[in-house]
């Protein structure tokens, strides 16, 4: 069974400037609900049907959180 790898994935990271990206969002947005429901699933199912090999892949969850 290949070995699963993801890129890298901080949420908490900086950007091109020292400010980071959480604090460029205000605490009201609906993206912080989104945010703390991702991070709340299941998402063992997911990783099932990943092959691995080749370039590593992007983590399910930040993928999941661009679609929504």
């Amino acid at each position: 069974m290949a070995n699963i790898t993801f890129k890298s994935y901080d949420q908490g990271q900086g950007v091109l400037f020292p400010q980071s990206i959480d604090s460029m969002i205000a605490e009201e947005s609906p993206v912080w609900l989104i945010n703390q429901i991702v991070n709340e699933l299941d998402l063992s199912g997911i990783d099932f049907g990943y092959k691995g090999g080749g370039c590593s892949g992007y983590h399910p969850r930040m993928l999941l959180k661009v679609l929504f």
